[in-house]
């Protein structure tokens, strides 16, 4: 299994896991190297296994140096040299952790999720603060 969760919650799924499915579960752990690709972190042990994973499958696709952009709840990039040498990346919020922060933190910007929903209707320029935020 692979887990960005705490460790906490990792341990209490492993555990409804077995139970409910009678499973040894195993969950996958960062590595200084694996497949031909170094772990770049100063810690290897801190790098998240979403980007471990990323780096390890587009080297292996891409036969050479890549570049591994994932967007979800945060958008992450991340460098693999040709040589297999991960140089590192970057993460910034996701757009649905950057729509929440908008409406949860900023007075100004307050909507409804039906009028968060209608403004998907059209990917044009927003001409209303909930267009603008939601497209």
């Amino acid at each position: 299994m692979v887990s960005v969760r705490s460790e906490e919650e990792t341990t209490a799924l492993c555990a409804l896991l077995q139970q409910a499915f009678a499973i040894a579960v195993r969950v996958a752990q960062p590595a200084q190297e694996m497949a031909g690709v170094r772990n770049g972190y100063e810690d290897f042990q801190r790098l998240g296994m979403d980007r471990w994973l990323g780096a390890l499958g587009a080297f292996h696709l891409a036969k050479g140096a890549c570049l591994v952009i994932d967007f979800g709840t945060a958008a992450k990039a991340d460098f693999v040299a040709a040589d297999g040498e991960h140089l590192g990346g970057y993460i910034c919020p996701g757009m649905p952790l950057m729509r929440s922060q908008l409406r949860t933190h900023t007075r100004r910007i307050r909507y409804d999720d039906a009028s968060a929903e209608r403004a998907l209707n059209s990917l044009g320029p927003g001409r209303s603060t909930v267009e603008a935020v939601e497209r």
